[in-house]
């Protein structure tokens, strides 16, 4: 097994002078043994008969290969985007077929036409009788090729056909796109009151009675600062425009077409056409000569028709830069402007102008909304240090007053034996019962001091009567529902009402239920 060197050899045809490097060369003698030590590797007999058995079975045939490796696996790539027949391809150059090819596949095939030294080989290839299949793929195409007169030529024809209407309807695109900029400055009359403001402001400041400035000194009323080195010439610009008439703030609606056109040189515009033009010379040159596709009267009159299009249009095109000229040189004069002055340097500086000016516009709104916050503020601090000074009411005056938990514990002394006593409320069989409220509530006055008298005579504790809200609003112990007496005392006597409780005194005298079941005593 032998290591081999995969370099690019050089076609035998190429070295023909005599002084060529490649020409008398000095022999050399190799240490044959060292080399094979180094670069082939012995088998033994098993691998060997395999290896030979590999070599004894017929083997495809190569391709052979004229041209440079790099160039025709570039054109190799190529061609293989092409789904047509390399006759078609020529054919449709010749023809100027529409729609066959498309401009990127044009410009790709211009780069990989055959030069000169190639196209050569390739026909001295075929003149010595071989065969012509055992080519590769781009040999085949570039002999193809080597049929088509002026191939390079061709080719950029047909490129100069495919893209002709673009690159007109691009160059009037932006021919016009300069026209309307041109439109905008001098049609502007929100532009023409606010220069006339900046004219009277920098006559005010310099003491002078100048009577205009260039363009160029509007970028300068950023960098001039007043005293107290905030606020530029350009922020009191916006606060005088504000004033003067508040539309003046958005002048630049008025100059949309200025960014665009600012980016355009018209000097490009004259390189264009004349590109153009030299297109259009070339291939009313190239298509005509020894071409006999255009021999029928058919395909004379489509191409006549196509070269009387292409003039018609490019001198529409060569007008309209004219036009657009001459106004821009109206704008010059009218802005008093240098007559030198490009498009480009025009309008790229009212574009940064426009900028410049939004830039403090944000500013200085920030700024009024700051010194409004702050005057705000201090008219508040001197209202209120004008408001005569009075002492404020304590939040404790106007607490409801609290009952004492002493009565509450002179009550529950008095009234706790007494109050598990068996008593019912008085009903009759025909009357709903009373309703009472279900909020916990003490005891009312009227009834705890007749129990105290009773209790002194030892008669029968009366029965007490029903409680209404009125009661316990007049109560002394309203508002409280739990006294804290400490941890050997009970706490105070509480009722607390069940809500549309159905207890009544039946005639055996026995406790009534609920609606629940449950027993409650008069006294609860």
């Amino acid at each position: 097994k032998r290591r081999k060197l995969h370099w690019t050899s050089i076609p035998v045809d190429r070295v023909k002078s005599d002084d060529s490097v490649w020409n008398g060369n000095v022999p050399i003698n190799l240490n044959m043994t060292e080399l094979e030590k180094l670069f082939v590797l012995k088998l033994d007999d098993k691998k060997l008969d395999e290896t030979k058995a590999k070599e004894a079975k017929p083997s495809k045939p190569t391709k052979v290969t004229l041209l440079d490796g790099k160039r025709s696996m570039n054109t190799g790539i190529s061609i293989a985007r092409i789904k047509m027949s390399y006759r078609e391809i020529r054919e449709s150059i010749m023809s100027l077929k529409d729609n066959s090819l498309n401009e990127d596949q044009l410009k790709q095939l211009v780069e990989f036409m055959p030069t000169e030294e190639e196209e050569v080989i390739l026909k001295k290839y075929r003149s010595d009788g071989n065969n012509l299949e055992m080519l590769g793929e781009p040999e085949k195409f570039m002999l193809e090729m080597t049929e088509m007169p002026q191939k390079v030529e061709r080719v950029e024809a047909m490129v100069f056909k495919e893209q002709f209407m673009n690159k007109v309807s691009e160059l009037n695109g932006t021919s016009n796109l300069v026209e309307a900029a041109c439109d905008d400055v001098k049609l502007s009359l929100r532009l023409k009151k606010l220069l006339s403001i900046i004219l009277a402001l920098g006559n005010a400041l310099n003491q002078k009675g100048e009577v205009g400035f260039t363009l160029g000194s509007l970028l300068k009323l950023s960098t001039a600062k007043a005293f107290d080195m905030k606020t530029s010439i350009l922020h009191y610009l916006v606060r005088l425009a504000e004033t003067f008439d508040v539309t003046l703030l958005d002048f630049k609606d008025d100059l949309k077409h200025v960014f665009p056109a600012s980016r355009v040189v018209i000097t490009e515009l004259d390189v264009e056409i004349d590109r153009l033009e030299k297109g259009n010379q070339l291939f009313k040159q190239v298509v005509m000569k020894d071409n006999p596709y255009f021999e029928k009267e058919e395909a004379k009159q489509s191409l006549n028709s196509f070269i009387n299009k292409v003039e018609n249009e490019l001198q529409n095109s060569k007008k309209l830069i004219e036009k657009i000229k001459e106004k821009f040189a109206n704008v010059l004069n009218y802005l008093a402007e240098d007559p030198k002055m490009s498009p480009q340097e025009l309008f790229t500086t009212l574009h940064s102008f426009i900028q410049a000016f939004d830039e403090a516009r944000v500013y200085v709104e920030r700024q009024s909304a700051k010194d409004r916050k702050i005057a705000e503020k201090k008219r508040q601090e001197e209202l209120r240090a004008s408001r005569p000074k009075t002492k404020p009411k304590s939040n404790a005056s106007l607490l409801p007053k609290q009952k004492s938990a002493e009565e509450a514990l002179s009550y529950k002394r008095k009234l706790q034996k007494y109050a598990s006593a068996p008593t019912r409320l008085p009903c009759t069989e025909d009357q709903d019962p009373p309703k009472v409220p279900s909020e916990p509530v003490v005891l009312p006055s009227s009834i705890t001091e007749k129990v105290r008298q009773k209790m002194k005579s030892g008669g029968p504790v009366p029965k007490p009567r029903s409680i209404s809200k009125e009661d316990v609003e007049r109560s002394p112990l309203s508002g409280i529902n739990e006294v804290d007496l400490g941890d050997d005392s009970e706490p105070a006597l509480m009722v607390e009402f069940v809500e549309e409780t159905n207890v009544c005194e039946s005639n055996t005298g026995d406790v009534s239920k609920n609606e629940g079941g449950k027993e409650y005593p008069e006294y609860l």
